[in-house]
């Protein structure tokens, strides 16, 4: 078994005279992949394994190198990841336990602790004599004559009340009556010097109807034909990664190097579809552009635009392996 992947394949590529970025360009892994991989900071890659597997592959190939034994030596070390992975949260939920076990213990010590205090206050009670109240019927009489009275004001007052709402009320509509007034709908039209009448009539103005920015066709699942209006310079290509992916862009047959190739949307390890995604905006000069080829790792939930007009897709365009996107522009 060799020593390390990492020193294995920086050792072969410095034999090739190699930089990190002319290796990039040759096999199309991002600059960022290949140190990590020579660096072997393979953890930063958990759940993507069989992306860094092929990366060693395309790597163990294009350097003429025994690529099985790398692969082997690869999958020790996930092995050994997933098991310190593994410990680490045995751990972790060790010292969930533990905790939840001392406030189990701090609580059952208040709860006995309020428990006794209750105890000793019941006691308390039980050994207090009994008071005899005495019934005092001047004072029950009392109290009746006051609500009573209380009683007879309010309903004094509420009747005022109403009677003064009621004759104010009277006196607003008999000063609110209208004085009918007669408007004169006699046209006037305005006239000239000599005379003529001059029409004032205002004529709306017609508003021009747009045209679509984008016409399109779907020719199969994730290939489009689109044209543009008769003079458009520029368009804008957009797509939002929903699902967490691998992706390269080629246009006109050509790498585009103004695309990293790299996994777009990392965060969203689960792949979860209702993810508001991570866009990507690229302008095109529309006299130089034909056609773009975009390659995806995993194909699920993505969305294309082209001038903010979205491509429609459905379910059935999509896999759960890659996939290529194609646009053509129809000139």
């Amino acid at each position: 078994m060799i020593e390390t992947i990492g020193a294995t394949l920086k050792q072969a590529r410095l034999e090739n005279g190699l930089t990190i970025d002319e290796v990039s360009k040759i096999t199309h892994i991002s600059k960022t992949i290949i140190s990590d991989i020579e660096a072997e900071k393979f953890e930063k890659y958990h759940r993507d394994e069989l992306y860094i597997k092929n990366y060693i592959k395309r790597l163990a190939v294009y350097y003429r190198l025994d690529e099985q034994e790398l692969l082997n030596s690869y999958l020790d070390i996930t092995q050994e990841i997933s098991l310190s992975e593994v410990k680490k949260k045995k751990e972790e939920k060790d010292i969930k336990r533990e905790k939840e076990s001392e406030n189990s213990t701090i609580s059952s010590n208040i709860n006995d602790t309020l428990a006794e205090m209750k105890k000793v206050s019941t006691i308390k009670k039980q050994k207090r004599n009994r008071r005899v109240y005495r019934n005092n019927h001047i004072r029950d009489n009392i109290r009746y004559i006051v609500i009573a009275a209380v009683v007879v004001v309010l309903i004094v007052a509420l009747f005022y009340g109403i009677t003064k709402l009621s004759s104010k009320s009277a006196d607003t509509n008999f000063n609110n009556v209208a004085t009918p007034v007669i408007e004169d709908n006699t046209d006037t039209a305005a006239t000239t010097d000599d005379g003529a009448v001059v029409d004032q009539t205002e004529t709306p103005e017609e508003i021009p109807a747009q045209e679509p920015t984008v016409e399109y066709v779907k020719n199969s699942p994730l290939n489009y034909s689109i044209k543009l209006p008769e003079g458009t310079e520029k368009f804008t290509f957009k797509v939002v990664f929903v699902g967490r992916t691998w992706a390269a862009l080629s246009v006109n047959g050509v790498n585009y190097s103004d695309f990293a190739q790299t996994i777009y949307n990392n965060d969203n390890t689960s792949n979860d579809l209702s993810d508001e995604g991570e866009p990507v905006e690229i302008t095109f000069n529309t006299a130089d552009f034909n056609e773009l080829s975009l390659r995806l790792g995993y194909s699920q939930g993505h969305k294309f635009y082209v001038n903010d007009v979205e491509l429609p897709t459905d379910q059935s365009d999509y896999n759960d392996s890659t996939a290529n996107f194609i646009l053509t522009l129809e000139k």
